[in-house]
């Protein structure tokens, strides 16, 4: 026992040495990002300032609340407040929100923002303080029989009575932030992808082929009454209450519902730049905005008299700034402010995020930082508590074709994708005895393992996987591993 422990400080201490003197690099001067000095605060607490958006931001949604501040959700990045050319991040690093690929996101009456995202959770923020609401189906979860829990938001808004309702596979809603109310019968398997509010303040949901309106009392069935061809594909609905019309955005036109009277505008009798709408808004003005399907470049803009086109990427969500006279465009291609007319400006999304600051240290700094041995768990399910701090724990990396994990000293699978400081030479594995062959799955011996949690989020597919972590060291352990040696 005690040659075993000796044999194992010997080995790490000898690894620590190679690596700090094999592996002099030169120091990157970036430091800790300082928060710049501001000339005006913000009006609510929290985030973290950020010379532009984070990289990779992909906006999905935006709104802009009483205050003046625009509110931009990210897919895998977490929420964006902008105000006076300055960026607020709040993300799983910086709140106590437990998942960080934003969909949707509601302003209302009382200026507390509400957000849904695509694992389904219920978000809100009063400018002080977020709150994790009760979701009808649940948190989220990985199961042996795949994700649980409710789909990924599709919609949100607010009816004359001050309920939020939320369309996430069924509808439900909120009052003082409870659960007011929840269906999902009534839609059978279909899932719910938009909702409006009519003047009379009935709340009406469209499925992918049906459209639905609620009372307060009950549901009713209206789809024969504003589709004419029952094979359309509904990608979004809206009802203006400024001219009392109802619009469905279809796979084969705009629907445009006036009291007993239903039009369809295509692109062979209008001057829509394609019959596959996927987005209908208006503005102060009288203005109807419609942006298409993600190949349709354009963002289209009728007045009552003309129909002008922009050219644009696929349009996900836009949000106008009646002070300015200023469109926001969230879109495939980034988040941009428009004037309108034609001039059109591009927000700067950053290469690299400095809150990440180990990321531009030389390896020989960070041997240097102080390691919190951890129980990995813990961290995960507290990362504030971590943040900024380089962690060690027991564990060993899988690989494979596509996918990479780190497994605890028990086996389970902890759902983190291992990303390695450039400075670590390649880590020794071999083939997993059971598992997957085509995709050639590889292990590692179990290791202790040091470096920084990350929230980082973009897997393409894997974009669910809530933690990343960024190895800076990895030290050999005894075989086999034992709960004495658990750090």
């Amino acid at each position: 026992m005690i040659g075993a422990a000796m044999a194992y400080v010997i080995r790490k201490t000898i690894a620590l040495i190679i690596f700090i003197v094999s592996l002099t690099l030169t120091s990157c001067s970036l430091e800790h990002a300082p928060t710049p000095t501001l000339s005006s605060q913000p009006q609510f607490q929290g985030g973290e300032y950020l010379p532009g958006l984070p990289p990779f931001a992909q906006p999905t949604s935006l709104a802009f609340d009483k205050n003046g501040v625009l509110w931009i959700t990210l897919q895998d990045r977490g929420v964006v407040a902008y105000i006076d050319n300055r960026y607020f991040a709040f993300d799983r690093m910086n709140t106590s929100i437990p998942d960080n690929s934003f969909a949707k996101v509601l302003v209302d009456r009382d200026n507390v923002k509400w957000f849904g995202t695509n694992l389904g959770y219920v978000y809100t923020f009063d400018n002080k303080e977020w709150t994790i609401l009760p979701i009808p189906a649940g948190p989220y979860r990985v199961t042996e029989k795949g994700i649980e829990g409710t789909y990924g938001m599709a919609d949100i808004l607010q009816d004359h009575d001050g309920r939020v309702w939320f369309a996430a596979g069924g509808v439900w809603s909120y009052k003082d932030k409870k659960i007011d109310s929840h269906f999902t019968e009534v839609f059978g398997e279909n899932k719910v992808r938009s909702l409006t509010i009519n003047r009379e303040g009935n709340l009406i949901a469209a499925t992918d082929k049906d459209i639905y309106t609620y009372d307060g009392q009950g549901w009713k069935n209206i789809t024969g009454q504003v589709l004419k061809n029952p094979r359309l594909s509904i990608s979004t609905i809206f009802f203006d209450t400024a001219s009392d019309r109802l619009y469905v955005g279809t796979s084969d036109g705009l629907i445009v519902q006036h009291g007993e009277e239903v039009r369809t505008l295509t692109k062979e009798n209008s001057g829509l730049a394609s019959n596959a709408v996927s987005l209908v808004e208006t503005d102060e003005k009288g203005n109807l905005w419609i942006g298409y399907r993600i190949d349709i470049r354009i963002l289209t803009k009728y007045d009552g008299e003309k129909w002008v086109d922009f050219p644009s990427e696929h349009v996900r969500d836009i949000a106008y700034q009646e002070k300015a006279d200023t469109w926001f465009v969230a879109s495939q291609g980034g988040l941009k402010k428009f004037d309108g007319q034609s001039s059109w400006s591009i927000f700067p999304v950053l290469d690299r995020d400095p809150r990440l600051w180990w990321r531009q240290k030389s390896f020989t700094e960070l041997v240097q930082e102080k390691t919190i041995s951890v129980d990995i768990h813990d961290a995960l399910a507290n990362p504030l508590k971590y943040k900024g701090q380089k962690i060690s724990f027991i564990g060993k990396i899988e690989t494979g074709w596509e996918y990479a994990d780190i497994i605890d000293e028990q086996g389970t699978r902890l759902h983190i994708w291992p990303n390695f400081h450039p400075a670590l030479p390649t880590i020794p594995m071999s083939p997993k005895p059971k598992g997957r062959p085509e995709y050639n799955q590889k292990e590692s011996p179990y290791l202790q393992i040091s470096g920084y949690l990350e929230f980082q989020g973009n897997y393409g597919h894997m974009g669910g996987w809530p933690f990343q972590f960024y190895i800076t060291e990895i030290y050999p352990l005894p075989s086999p591993v034992t709960n004495s040696q658990k750090p």
